[in-house]
């Protein structure tokens, strides 16, 4: 073990979302000869196949993580136990119920605790930031990392010191995203010409993404437009209702579900743009990582992920029909696109490089253990 720094991670579930994909981001990046990686999880999911490194140390929790559950406190002695017999140094937690339980270990074994911050507390984590004020967490947690600047300062009107917080925007290694190289044909696979304009949303298909608008936008597309289809890949719960929605619309045959897939850099490098329509949250990244561009929705969070008009468009509007009228702008521009595919090349190498932030969240962690 040496002078490795003992980092514990703390994740619920390896299934398909933003969270899972973040925390495996993470456990795969951290340089393994500067830390020994340790993983407390309670759900098996898709993704913990992504984790390949075999000086990773997997110990199963449990079977599930509720908010009011005497499980949890069995959890927490599982994982005080865990953390004296393996001399761990630092904890870091993202789901929100394992933020409580691995704040409450940090301060009882006296190590450390990072909390990453994925959205907006105040709209999505109502209770934390109420035990953010009554509750003693925030005290107990060493530093907040958040993903956006939006959030940090959200985080900061929930009650946490803006010292407390740093942003970190990704732990998406660029290279990887694009240097793809052996392409599987999407347009073979779905069957459709070579010179067809791809129209993609990638994300879990549940409520609050916007699906409904990127449907209700296709008729005016396909209306002024004909060669042209949509793909929707991500799998959930609206996936059902989301087709029988297309069909409505009578646009079923312009409307392609891939479901889950574990190739979408490959995807991305086919499409033509993607589209992502809401102001709630970021989403789609996996698009302007891999060089393309992206339509959203107006928000002070998008703001930080798009340079309107010069590596995407931002919409201040929740209207279907003004999204289509962008989409058919652009794809009657395809030199505009291309442009604004070189300055999000440029943007995203600069900001968003994995590689560069990982080393930025070792430095803090570092710097933590050695203010005792």
């Amino acid at each position: 073990m040496g002078d490795k720094i003992n980092i514990l991670f703390l994740v619920n579930k390896f299934d398909i979302g933003g969270v899972q994909k973040v925390n495996v981001q993470m456990i795969n990046l951290i340089d393994k000869d500067k830390f020994n990686v340790h993983i407390l999880y309670v759900k098996d999911g898709i993704m913990k196949q992504e984790i390949i490194d075999q000086r990773i140390v997997f110990i199963k929790l449990g079977d599930k993580l509720e908010l009011k559950s005497f499980v949890n406190i069995k959890y927490l002695f599982k994982i005080l136990r865990y953390i004296k017999v393996n001399n761990i140094d630092i904890i870091h937690t993202i789901d929100p119920i394992l933020y409580f339980i691995g704040a409450t270990a940090s301060h009882f074994t006296k190590i450390k605790h990072i909390r990453s911050q994925p959205n907006f507390i105040r709209k999505y984590e109502k209770l934390n930031a109420k035990t953010l004020k009554i509750l003693p967490f925030e005290k107990w947690t060493n530093k907040y990392i958040t993903f956006n600047n939006s959030t940090k300062m959200d985080l900061n009107l929930a009650g946490v010191p803006l010292e407390k917080i740093q942003t970190i925007h990704s732990y998406a290694k660029i290279d990887e995203l694009n240097n793809v190289t052996n392409l599987s044909d999407i347009r073979q696979e779905i069957n459709i010409a070579q010179d067809t304009k791809i129209i993609c949303s990638i994300g879990r298909l549940v409520e609050g993404k916007g699906l409904e608008t990127f449907i209700k936008m296709i008729p005016f597309i396909i209306k002024d437009y004909k060669n042209v289809i949509f793909l929707i890949v991500g799998d959930g719960p609206l996936k059902e209702e989301l087709i029988k929605m297309c069909e409505e619309y009578g646009i079923e045959k312009s409307v392609y579900f891939l479901g889950f897939r574990t190739d979408i850099p490959n995807i991305v490098k086919q499409i033509t743009l993607g589209v992502y329509v809401t102001a709630d949250s970021a989403g789609m990244i996996d698009i302007p990582w891999g060089h393309k561009v992206l339509i959203s929705r107006q928000s002070d969070i998008m703001k930080e992920y798009i340079l309107d008009g010069e590596t995407g468009i931002l919409v201040n509007s929740d209207k279907p029909e003004d999204y289509a009228n962008i989409v058919i702008r652009l794809l009657q521009s395809p030199e505009y696109i291309n442009v604004m595919e070189l300055k999000t090349k440029e943007f995203y190498s600069n900001k968003f490089d994995g590689n560069k932030n990982m080393k930025i969240f070792q430095d803090l962690v570092i710097k933590l253990i050695n203010n005792k």
